[in-house]
């Protein structure tokens, strides 16, 4: 309940070696290893099909060609975990580019701004969701 001052959230932060796309299996075995079940599970990623500056909070669903969620959809054997989307899209661009062409470039300053700060604003949006 938003108004229980008593409510508390437990996470841990996990950093995997593997690449994203094959990222299943590693949240598989360490959300069993830690105790936690796939709908305690919060994934923060990438969706180029949001501008910069945008996200979006679901829970389930399926995983729209991102790779990595692919994988732990598979790995999990569920889609219903909630998932944190962060909007990587130049709002500026002329010609819709395909995700492939600018998903692995580096922001720029100025975007690199305007993400952390919408990582901000998420992480207050969920925590009056709890």
């Amino acid at each position: 309940s938003k108004s229980d001052p008593l409510v508390t959230v437990k996470y841990e932060l996990l950093q995997s070696d593997a690449y994203m796309n094959e990222s299943g299996s590693f949240v598989a075995k360490a959300l069993k290893k830690h105790g936690f079940k796939p709908e305690e599970l919060l994934v923060v990623h990438d969706d180029s099909d949001l501008l910069i500056g945008d996200y979006k909070i679901s829970i389930g669903g399926g995983s729209a060609g991102h790779k990595g969620v692919q994988s732990l959809i598979e790995n999990l054997g569920t889609p219903d975990f909630m998932r944190l989307r962060i909007g990587i899209r130049n709002p500026d661009e002329q010609i819709r580019k395909k995700a492939v062409d600018f998903v692995l470039e580096r922001f720029s300053k100025e975007s690199e701004k305007i993400f952390i700060e919408t990582l901000q604003d998420a992480w207050t949006d969920l925590q009056e969701k709890l």
